[in-house]
């Protein structure tokens, strides 16, 4: 039975989607470490092409560059206002708290304004696989 096969009879009730989905898991984590241990294996196989694209196994490989990540720990000012706001997610989230428990609680910021209560975005229902 092929995976497409197995995936229509959990939907249809033929057998436990919960087998399914680990079966699922278990392939997609073979695939994915095979990916990862080929990956600096076809890097270096491209090199031996000139072209920024090139079709190989009826696919176009495209060679480009890893965006690149700002590092503003560096920055003083950064790092000044990176402490500040932590401080008022946690005095905004103390506000949240106290709200759901029928509480009133002023809080203000530095310059006296009050700081509003935020809104919470609940997560939805999820799970996980563990492996015990």
């Amino acid at each position: 039975m092929t995976l497409s096969e197995k995936v229509a009879a959990a939907v249809d009730g033929t057998l436990k989607p919960s087998e399914v989905y680990v079966e699922i898991l278990i392939e997609q984590e073979l695939l994915d470490n095979a990916v990862t241990r080929l990956k600096d294996l076809v890097l270096q196989e491209l090199e031996a092409y000139p072209e920024k694209e090139v079709k190989l196994h009826g696919l176009t490989f495209q060679k480009k560059a890893a965006a690149g990540k700002w590092d503003y720990s560096v920055i003083p000012q950064w790092n000044a206002l990176k402490e500040k706001t932590k401080s008022l997610e946690a005095m905004a989230q103390q506000k949240f708290k106290a709200a759901e428990k029928g509480q009133i609680m002023n809080v203000a910021d530095e310059n006296g304004e009050e700081i509003p209560t935020p809104n919470y975005v609940a997560g939805k229902q999820t799970f996980a696989v563990l492996k015990k």
